[in-house]
């Protein structure tokens, strides 16, 4: 294992999967492996849009320019946060098709050789209406995958 993929949407519970690919470079020689920080730009409005109104919103250039800049400043924080010191790049995806298919294709082009992802535990509506990419990670990715759980809070 040299390259191994973590993601992250900038949520609380996808933290959860960070102590598990630290600890996964650590048991590696140094200079024998490194991580890769992916985060994944879905343009939510525009497919809310094109969801309910069934057409096509034309999108500022200097909006997705300035979201795309302040992605790519919060995925550098959390590297530096919770990877300072470990060999981890980051990597900012535009979605062009599903997130989980982004992160596969990805992963496959750049050699991966695991990915970690964190479950969201959402259930019910939430998880009907969100999907899980986590789950179709799984089902659909070539590349093992680790699934972290989040941490439940006890009621």
């Amino acid at each position: 294992m040299q390259h191994i993929l973590v993601t992250t949407d900038f949520s609380p519970e996808s933290e959860a999967a960070f102590p598990m690919v630290k600890e996964l470079l650590s048991l590696l020689k140094p200079g024998q492996g490194s991580a890769t920080l992916v985060s994944v730009m879905e343009d939510l409005g525009q497919k809310s849009a094109q969801f309910q109104f069934a057409l096509a919103v034309l999108e500022s250039h200097g909006i997705r320019e300035q979201l795309r800049q302040e992605a790519e400043a919060q995925l550098e924080e959390t590297r530096q946060k919770h990877f300072d010191g470990l060999p981890v790049g980051v990597e900012l995806l535009r979605a062009t098709k599903p997130v989980h298919r982004e992160i596969i294709d990805y992963s496959k082009q750049n050699a991966v050789d695991l990915i970690v992802v964190a479950t969201h535990g959402r259930t019910g509506v939430s998880h009907v209406l969100l999907g899980s990419v986590s789950e179709k990670l799984v089902r659909e990715s070539p590349i093992p995958i680790l699934v972290v759980p989040v941490p439940q809070e006890k009621a």
